[in-house]
């Protein structure tokens, strides 16, 4: 594992004397955690360090900053980086970045013991614990809890699925509780039907897949079309739903948050933002120069996402700016911080997309909110994911030719 207390003292001695000024308020989490110890830059638009601070145990930091200044916050995670980049508030107000959770060393909490009390006719077995997918060969088996998924308390919800080739041809959801770190899984018989949750597709075609959310933590993500089911059972406490329309640069993408157990499901045109065209332009001939064409998109913010290596380090960047926002540059850094975040090893892959939170208001209430760029895996959401709605986006990849 990198060791990087080297770096951290590098950055805190790196405050410019620009330090003596307008100053505002950052806070930075790793999720919903706060994250000390995060590099906090704040920079001019063409990358000119102005202040560089460390964020302390509760995850704050108060950077000085000039007119038009834009803040970065770096996280880091063993061998992934993840750089923030947003355009600052006035002095005096706050801005909340939640980073990437930290993955932190996994624990066991206990031991399941699978075993139906009826056989069924498969080859293989799925069984979903709401952190883990696990592949069965054959029942019975013994498994190893991983304590986060245990969701808010000490009961453990389960999804078999028995499979035969890859249909399913039985299943067993449930609850068991495990605070004595031990548990039996052995449900008197398999179940055949599923409550079909119908789909509606009004004048679109975008390509569907959802999740259902159990406690906390996700089950049966998958593709859905036509209908999608729900395992009698599972107590399930909210879907979610993506719907993209795609081609091979560009997409259309919203994200419908349905509280509860969803009844049914239909899109419509109205549901997505209007396409946006490739512009992204990276000049690389001083540092990391970023631009492209605003697009006249109803959009609370403009999201451009790059991903590189670099030194056998993951870095990831994104730039948050108001929908009008045309141009930004990778922040100077301390040379520690530079040695493991840049220059990258080869072009880095590129989004750029527009976001709409799911109740419009602007990019003074987005920020206001707080930004959220904490998906491990695909676009974060940059607003806050709501209880019930729609958060939508319209992207392209790539660079303009």
């Amino acid at each position: 594992m990198r060791v990087v207390p080297a770096l951290v003292v590098a950055a805190a001695c790196g405050r410019s004397p620009h330090g003596a000024g307008q100053l505002v308020d950052v806070y930075a989490f790793a999720g919903d955690q706060p994250q000390a110890g995060a590099t906090v830059i704040a920079h001019a638009a063409n990358g000119a360090a102005i202040d560089t601070v460390m964020t302390d145990a509760v995850g704050h930091a108060q950077p000085a900053i000039e007119n038009g200044a834009l803040i970065t916050v770096v996280f880091e995670d063993a061998a992934n980086i993840a750089l923030v980049t947003a355009l600052s508030p006035a002095a005096g107000s706050e801005l909340d970045i939640h980073g990437p959770p930290r993955a932190g060393a996994p624990t066991v909490a206990g031991t399941l013991e699978v075993a139906p009390m009826m056989t069924v006719t498969a080859d293989h077995y799925v069984l979903e614990l709401g952190c883990t997918v696990s592949q069965l060969p054959a029942l019975p088996a013994s498994i190893d809890v991983n304590s986060r998924c245990l969701g808010s308390d000490s009961n453990l919800d389960i999804l078999l699925l028995a499979y035969q080739t890859d249909q399913v041809v039985g299943y067993a959801a449930g609850r068991v509780d495990l605070s004595s770190g031990a548990a039996a899984f052995a449900p008197a018989q398999w179940s055949t039907m599923t409550t079909s949750v119908p789909i509606t597709l009004d004048g679109v075609a975008p390509l569907l897949d959802w999740v259902l959310i159990v406690d906390g933590l996700p089950f049966d993500a998958q593709a859905i079309s036509g209908s999608a089911p729900l395992w009698n059972g599972l107590p399930v406490a909210a879907a979610i739903v993506h719907a993209g329309i795609a081609t091979s640069t560009t997409a259309q993408v919203t994200t419908r948050y349905i509280a509860g157990a969803p009844t049914a499901i239909d899109f419509g045109a109205t549901d997505f933002l209007a396409p946006i065209g490739v512009s992204l332009v990276l000049d690389t001939s001083q540092g990391m120069q970023l631009s492209w064409a605003p697009a006249p998109i109803d959009a609370d913010a403009v999201d451009v996402h790059l991903e590189w290596t670099v030194g056998g380090n993951h870095v990831a960047w994104d730039v948050l700016l108001p929908p009008d926002g045309s141009d930004a540059a990778f922040p100077e850094t301390a040379p520690d911080l530079g040695q493991l975040v840049g220059p990258p090893d080869a072009t880095p892959s590129a989004l750029l997309r527009y976001v709409q939170a799911a109740t419009p208001a602007g990019w003074d209430a987005l920020v206001a909110n707080g930004l959220y760029v904490d998906s491990a895996a695909g676009p974060s959401t940059i607003a806050p994911p709501p209880a019930s709605g729609e958060l939508g986006a319209t992207q392209a990849t790539g660079y303009a030719p």
